[in-house]
C-alpha cells in the first residue's frame, strides 16, 4: 500500500563569505523542502532548496532511518533515556547549485519502506569544491551540515510491517525447500530410469534457474543495513542457500559428464545430505523453527474437525435421553472421541510450531478442552456456545494456511 509523507518544509540558515558578499552572515541556504515521494513505482527521497552560493557549487545529500532502540531499564535509570536512536544509510549522493537553487533526488527504491522517522542531511565541504567556487570562499571556512527528521508512514504500524516481513521470508524459505526437493526428485527419476537425457535436464535446469534467479533478484532488494535485523539476516542466509542450490545441480552435471550417473547420483546423495543441516541452521537462525508441510497440516486439521463434529452431534443427541447421557456407553465414546481429538491436536501443535500458525492452534486446543469439560455439565445452550468459539479458532487457522503461501 502507498504511503505519503506528510510535507515538511523549514528555513535553515547557514552562514559563511559569499562570491561579492564581505560578511559571512550575507549567505545563506534555505532548504524548502525535503520529503518521500512515489515516483515510477518507486519511493524517492527528495532534496530542495534555494541558496546565494556560487553557482557549481557541490553539496551532499545523505537519507538515513532513525531506529529507536529501548535501553535496559537498567541504563534508562542511568542515563535518564528510555530509548538511542541508530541512524542506518539509505542512500547519499551530490547535486550542484544553479541559479541559486538545488535538487537531489534519492533512493529510487522498488519495494515498501518502513514506517518511522527519516533523517535527511545536506552538507557544504568545501575542501570538495572546484577551484572557481574555492576562490570565493573565505580560507579555513569548515565542512557545513544541516539536518531535518521528517516522518513517513504511520509509526503505530511499524510491528505489522515488520510482521509482514517476516511472512514474506517465510515464504521465500519455503521456496528454497520446494526447489531443493525438485531438484532431488528430478535426479531421483534419472537414476531409476539409469540415464540422463541430456536435452531434457538441460531444460528442466533453465527453467528451476529462472526461479532461483527470481528469489536472488527479491533478495537482493532486502535492505543489508539492521534497520530490521530479519531482514539483513535473511539477504545472507537466502543468498547462501541458492548458491548451495546452484552448486548441487552444477556438480552433479559435471559428475554425470565426468564419471556417469552412478557416481554422479552417489556424489548428489552426500551433498544433499549436507545442505538439509546448513538449511536447517538458517531456519533456526532467523527464528523459525521448521517449514510447515501444509498438506499435511490441512489433513490433520480436516481429521480433527470431523471427530470434533461426530462427538458434537453425539452429545447434543444424548443431552436429551437420559438413559444415554453418562452411561458407560457415553462414557466410553466420548472418551474414545476426546482421545482422538487430543492425539490430532497434539500432531497438529508438533506440525505448527512456527509464529504463523502457533498462534491459532494454541487457542484451538484451549477451547477444545473447555469443551470436554462443559460436555461433562450436560449444559446444550453451553456446549452450543463453546461450539461457536471453536468454529472462530478453525477458521482462523485455515484462513492463516492459506495466507501463508
Amino acid at each position: 500500500m502507498r504511503k505519503f509523507l506528510f510535507p515538511l518544509f523549514l528555513w535553515l540558515t547557514v552562514l559563511f563569505t559569499g562570491p561579492a558578499l564581505q560578511a559571512e552572515s550575507d549567505l545563506q541556504i534555505k532548504l524548502t523542502g525535503s520529503q518521500v515521494d512515489w515516483q515510477n513505482n518507486a519511493f524517492v527521497f527528495q532534496f530542495q532548496g534555494t541558496t546565494n552560493l556560487p553557482d557549481d557549487s557541490r553539496l551532499e545529500g545523505f537519507v538515513f532511518y532513525a531506529k529507536k532502540i529501548t535501553l535496559p531499564e537498567s541504563w534508562q535509570k542511568e542515563t535518564g533515556k528510555k530509548y538511542e536512536i541508530e541512524h542506518y544509510l539509505m542512500d547519499k549522493g551530490v547535486t550542484e547549485v544553479q541559479k541559486g537553487r538545488f535538487k537531489l533526488d534519492l533512493g529510487f527504491l522498488k519495494r515498501q519502506l518502513y514506517s518511522g522517522d527519516y533523517l535527511f542531511r545536506i552538507r557544504f565541504n568545501p575542501a570538495a569544491q572546484i577551484k572557481m567556487v574555492r576562490n570565493q570562499l573565505p580560507p579555513n571556512l569548515k565542512p557545513i551540515e544541516q539536518e531535518v527528521t521528517t516522518i513517513f508512514g504511520d509509526p503505530a504500524e511499524l510491528a505489522n510491517e515488520k510482521e509482514a516481513t517476516d511472512r514474506d521470508i517465510y515464504r521465500d524459505l519455503e521456496k528454497v525447500q520446494h526447489l531443493y526437493r525438485d531438484l532431488n526428485r528430478t535426479i531421483d527419476q534419472y537414476q531409476k530410469l539409469q540415464q540422463v537425457d541430456s536435452k531434457q535436464w538441460a531444460e528442466w535446469q533453465t527453467s528451476w534457474r529462472v526461479e532461483i534467479d527470481q528469489l536472488k533478484a527479491k533478495n537482493k532488494s532486502r535492505f543489508e543495513e539492521r534497520i530490521y535485523w530479519m531482514e539483513s539476516a535473511a539477504k545472507y542466509s537466502l543468498n547462501l542457500l541458492c548458491a548451495e542450490l546452484t552448486l548441487l545441480a552444477n556438480n552433479f552435471t559435471e559428475t554425470n559428464q565426468n564419471t556417469g550417473l552412478a557416481k554422479a547420483h552417489e556424489s548428489f546423495q552426500i551433498e544433499s545430505k549436507e545442505f538439509l543441516p546448513l538449511f536447517t541452521d538458517q531456519l533456526y537462525t532467523l527464528g523459525f523453527q521448521k517449514i510447515i508441510d501444509k498438506p499435511r497440516v490441512n489433513e490433520i486439521l480436516a481429521a480433527i474437525r470431523e471427530d470434533y463434529r461426530i462427538l458434537h452431534e453425539f452429545c447434543l443427541k444424548s443431552f436429551n435421553d437420559p438413559q444415554m447421557y453418562r452411561s458407560n456407553e457415553w462414557l466410553k465414546k466420548t472418551s474414545v472421541y476426546q482421545t482422538k481429538i487430543i492425539t490430532k491436536l497434539f500432531e497438529l501443535m508438533k506440525e505448527t510450531p512456527d509464529y504463523t500458525l502457533a498462534d491459532h492452534t494454541l487457542p484451538l486446543s484451549q477451547a477444545i478442552t473447555k469443551y470436554f469439560h462443559l460436555i461433562s455439565e450436560g449444559s446444550a445452550a453451553s456446549v452450543k456456545k463453546q461450539k461457536q468459539k471453536i468454529e472462530v479458532y478453525f477458521e482462523k487457522l485455515t484462513k492463516s494456511l492459506r495466507l501463508n503461501k
